[in-house]
């Protein structure tokens, strides 16, 4: 079995300095997306399965109670 050899001489620095351009963004948008996800959780420091349902059951409690008329998604 041969082995891989990947032997890149040319200098890449362009390459990367242009894809970082790209990906800084999207990497940054990715996390602000988690942020925002986790963002309740980690407000009441949910760190349980059984705690995020908790969570999860109080919201959908009071959002309930809300009536109907004056309720938006």
């Amino acid at each position: 079995m041969n082995p891989i050899n990947f032997e890149i001489k040319a200098d890449l620095t362009a390459l990367v300095e242009s894809s970082n351009k790209v990906l800084k963004p999207i990497s940054e948008g990715l996390a602000g997306i988690f942020a925002f996800v986790l963002q309740k959780p980690r407000k009441y420091n949910v760190i349980s399965e059984i705690e995020l349902e908790a969570l999860a059951k109080s919201t959908r409690d009071k959002y309930n109670e809300i009536p109907y008329n004056n309720q938006t998604l």
